[in-house]
Formats: C-alpha cells, structure tokens, sequence
C-alpha cells in the first residue's frame, strides 16, 4: 500500500543510492504540497518512497508489484526510474542505461568552466541537443533548484553545457550534456567534463552520469567508468 507524503518525515527513509538522493534532491528544492512534485510513502509490505514530478517517476526502496502498478495506474508518468533488473510493466518499455564515473586523464589541464551565468545561454546549448525540452518548465525547474542550491549550470567556452542536478555524499550528479551542433566533434564535451571531474575531485566529490545506448560509445571512448546498469521504463502511448 502507498499513501501520499503530507510532509517530509519520510526523508530518513531516503537511501544514499541515486534513487534515494534524487528524490531528495526534489524534496530540498520544492517541499511538499506541490501539484506537479508529488511523494508516496510506503506502507506495509512496501517500504520506501516514490516520487512524480512533472510525469516523471522515480522509485527508492522496495515495493510489492502490486503498489507499483496501482502507481503507474494513477499517476501515469511518462518514464519511471526503478533500480533492479529488467522488470515488465504493462504500457512501458524498459530501456538499458549506463552509469558512468567521470575520469581525468593524466596529464589534463583544466580549463576554465563557468558557473551560472544566463539561463537563456545555457537553454540555448541544451534545447540544440535535447529538443523536446520546454522551456517553461525547464525555466521554472531550474530557477526554483539553483534558488535553493541544489543545483549548477556549468557552461565551456558559450558552445557546450552541462546541468549538475545535485550533489550528495560527496556524489555529483550530471545531466543534459549538451553542445552546439556547429562545434560538435571538437572535443568540446569530453574537455568540459574532464575539467569539470577534476574540478570536483579537488573537493573530494565524485560525479556521474547516465548514458543511453546511443551514448555509450562515447562515454567509453573518453575512458569514463561504468558504475552500474538499470533500466528505465518509458510509457509507450508516449514513444
């Protein structure tokens, strides 16, 4: 049985995996008691937390098939993350993903990586690799979790960007590695992320990403290492 978070004293019940510190990370930016960000809580046999911000899911802890298909059911997100091996939900399809550890070659000289500047730079790089991003939401989304710091933009040379969504544990986490179409295979993505690896690591933080299989390639080429693999589930009415 699930039942929706009318406050945050599930929080402890929050796991250290990336499952656990995403949905935290939601919960420090936005609280409770948004529509369009909302918790499930576990009860009985279940026991963990669920998250559906904006259509997407996200599942820390375990929870009978039975609770995850009566979520599915209400909720209907468009992609639900899971951890776990392949499973099979009725109207979605599982999609392999890669973790990968970021990595600096010997020998790298940083180079300099800006911070938070115009959001409406960064939107720009970003919707040219991610097209299907809204900008209202992406504006909104954004706004609202650098606000409340939990998380950067990190811009290299005004053609490449990369989104730190949160930080936990001395674990960053990256998404929306984006970079100009007119500059792509200039090496402007691995030195970003490079600069960035070592950026962090000055500090002591790891930081991560996932890859779909389309970019996998890439991210083994750059001498990244996998961490581990799951799947993601997308809703086929939305493929």
């Amino acid at each position: 049985m699930i039942s929706l978070a009318g406050n945050a004293d599930f929080a402890d019940r929050l796991s250290n995996t990336y499952y656990g510190m995403k949905i935290r990370s939601y919960l420090n930016a936005y609280g409770v008691g948004y529509d369009f960000c909302r918790f499930y809580v576990g009860l009985g046999e279940s026991d963990g937390v669920l998250l559906c911000f904006n259509g997407s899911a996200v599942c820390d802890g375990n929870f009978s098939d039975e609770d995850i298909y009566s979520f599915l059911g209400f909720c209907r997100p468009h992609n639900l993350e899971i951890s776990g091996g392949e499973r099979c939900f009725d109207g979605y399809r599982a999609v392999k993903r890669i973790m990968f550890g970021f990595t600096v070659p010997e020998g790298f000289i940083a180079e300099e990586i800006k911070s938070d500047d115009s959001l409406d730079s960064h939107f720009r790089i970003i919707k040219s690799g991610f097209p299907e991003t809204d900008y209202e939401k992406w504006l909104v989304d954004i706004s609202h979790r650098k606000r409340h710091g939990v998380s950067k933009l990190f811009k290299f040379k005004e053609i490449a960007s990369a989104t730190m969504q949160f930080c936990f544990d001395d674990f960053a986490f990256f998404s929306e590695i984006a970079v100009l179409p007119e500059c792509r295979g200039q090496g402007a993505a691995r030195r970003m992320l490079y600069s960035i690896a070592a950026e962090f690591a000055e500090k002591g933080i790891s930081c991560g990403l996932f890859a779909l299989p389309h970019r996998m390639g890439f991210y083994r080429e750059i001498g990244f290492r996998e961490l581990f693999e799951d799947n993601i589930y997308y809703s086929i009415g939305d493929s």
